[in-house]
C-alpha cells in the first residue's frame, strides 16, 4: 500500500468520526457532563485552597504583629517605671487591639491565641502601672480576663498547647483575687492531664504550687525617712579674752622689768667720731677681745 492510499484512508476515518460525533455526544452526554464537573470542581478546590492558604498566612502575620505590639508595650511600661514615668494606658491599648484581632480572623486556633494574649494583657495592666489600682477595677479586669480564657478553651479544643495556656491563665486569675484553693485545683489538673505532658505548662503549674504560700504573703513597705538637711555652716568667731592675754616678750625673757626701767636713760646724742681714730679704736678692740697668751 503506497503512501497516497494510506493518506486517503486516514482522511476517510476522520471524516467519518466528525460525521458521527453528534451521535456519540448524545449517547454519552451524562458521562461527558460528569467528567467536566469533576475537572471543574478539582480546579476550583485547588484555587480556593491556595486562596485560603494565603488568607490564613496573612491572618497569622497580623496576629503575630499584635502579639509583638503587646510585648513591646510591657517593655515600655518597665522603662517608664525605671524613670518614674506613668505608662498610662499603653498595655490596655494593646489589649484592645488583641480583642479586635479576634473579630478579624476566621481561624479558631488564631482566635484562641489572641484571646489568651488578651487575657494576659488585662492581667499585666494590673501589675505594670505605677499607681495601685482600686479593688473594683482589679475585680473587673480579672473577670474580663477569665471570660477571654474561657472562650479560648472552646476555640482551642483539640490543641493541647492552647488549652493548657488557657487553663493556666484561669489559675493565675484565681490567684489575682485570692482564690488560692481554686488556683490549686486548676494547677493540679494541668499536672495530672497526660495530654499536657509534652508542654511546658505542667512544670509552670508545679512551680506556682511550690510558691503558693509565698504568693499569699502581703508585704508592706515602710516609707523612707527624709534625709536631714545639712546645718548651715556657722562662721567661727574668736573674741580675745583680755584676762587670758599674755604679754609677748622680745629678747631675754629672764630679765626683770624693774631693772630694765632703772637702766633706762634718756637718749643722748652720740658723739661724733674722728675718722683718724677709727683704726686705733679697732686695734684697741682687738686687744680687748684677744686673750693674753703670756703666762
Amino acid at each position: 500500500m503506497d503512501a497516497e492510499h494510506r493518506h486517503e484512508l486516514k482522511k476517510n476515518e476522520l471524516a467519518d468520526w466528525i460525521a458521527h460525533f453528534p451521535d456519540f455526544v448524545r449517547r454519552n452526554l451524562r458521562t461527558i457532563i460528569g467528567v467536566v464537573l469533576i475537572v471543574t470542581a478539582g480546579v476550583v478546590y485547588v484555587y480556593g485552597k491556595s486562596i485560603r492558604g494565603e488568607a490564613q498566612a496573612q491572618q497569622q502575620a497580623e496576629a503575630i504583629s499584635l502579639i509583638e505590639q503587646f510585648n513591646m508595650s510591657k517593655l515600655n511600661a518597665i522603662q517608664n517605671q525605671q524613670q518614674d514615668i506613668d505608662s498610662g494606658d499603653v498595655i490596655m491599648i494593646a489589649a484592645n487591639r488583641l480583642e479586635m484581632g479576634v473579630d478579624n480572623t476566621k481561624s479558631p486556633q488564631i482566635s484562641a491565641m489572641l484571646l489568651i494574649k488578651h487575657g494576659e494583657a488585662l492581667r499585666a495592666d494590673l501589675h505594670y502601672r505605677a499607681a495601685e489600682m482600686d479593688a473594683d477595677i482589679v475585680g473587673q479586669r480579672v473577670k474580663e480576663a477569665r471570660q477571654a480564657y474561657e472562650k479560648a478553651l472552646l476555640l482551642a479544643e483539640g490543641n493541647a498547647t492552647l488549652t493548657a495556656m488557657a487553663r493556666f491563665g484561669l489559675g493565675l486569675c484565681a490567684e489575682e483575687v485570692g482564690e488560692y484553693i481554686t488556683a490549686e485545683e486548676i494547677y493540679n489538673g494541668i499536672i495530672a492531664d497526660a495530654d499536657y505532658a509534652a508542654t511546658v505548662f505542667p512544670a509552670q503549674a508545679r512551680q506556682r504550687l511550690d510558691n503558693m504560700q509565698d504568693n499569699q504573703m502581703q508585704f508592706t513597705f515602710a516609707a523612707t525617712a527624709p534625709k536631714p538637711e545639712a546645718a548651715a555652716a556657722t562662721p567661727l568667731s574668736i573674741s580675745p579674752d583680755p584676762a587670758a592675754a599674755e604679754p609677748v616678750v622680745i629678747g631675754d625673757a629672764t630679765a626683770a622689768p624693774a631693772e630694765t626701767q632703772e637702766n633706762e636713760s634718756p637718749v643722748e646724742d652720740a658723739p661724733q667720731t674722728d675718722p683718724s681714730n677709727i683704726e686705733t679704736d679697732g686695734d684697741a678692740a682687738q686687744q680687748t677681745e684677744s686673750p693674753d697668751t703670756n703666762p
